[in-house]
């Protein structure tokens, strides 16, 4: 997981990348959309602005097709990550959901308003409790262009 604490700094990862340009303009626009309602930017990044978690998620969950990327809007989240090959996996990988459930302890890291995660596609995440925060959650293609976790 990369933990990004700039916009500029997201917006150039891996040499300004054009998909890395369209995530920080996913998350200029999300304070604009209604909670809960996807939007996107291109054919490379989908995006939607929710409430942090009222109570832990049930699992990690790890994608084969996308990055995720959380952002942070206001408050303070907590989010538990790992290596998909140190968890026990729970829920088999879905392609019509690009996501599978998995299992066991990870490191927590606190983030604040303004700062970034970018979860690889060999991690999982889950986010705990968060009452009051509210994010944005995008997801990034891993195809075209390089990533920092795109191999």
């Amino acid at each position: 997981m990369r933990l990004v604490t700039t916009r500029e700094e997201l917006g150039s990862l891996d040499g300004g990348a054009l998909k890395w340009r369209r995530c920080l303009e996913a998350i200029e626009r999300a304070p604009r959309l209604p909670r809960d309602v996807a939007g996107s930017v291109g054919d490379s990044v989908t995006f939607w602005r929710e409430a942090g978690p009222e109570h832990d998620e049930p699992g990690l969950t790890a994608h084969h097709r996308y990055l995720e990327v959380v952002h942070v809007l206001s408050g303070r989240l907590l989010v538990e990550h790992a290596p998909v090959s140190v968890l026990e996996q729970t829920e088999a990988y879905r392609d019509t959901t690009d996501r599978m459930t998995l299992a066991g302890h990870g490191t927590v890291t606190a983030l604040g308003a303004g700062q970034t995660v970018v979860v690889g596609r060999h991690e999982a995440v889950r986010r705990l409790r968060a009452p009051g925060c509210e994010v944005v959650t995008a997801h990034v293609t891993v195809e075209g262009g390089g990533s920092h976790d795109d191999r």
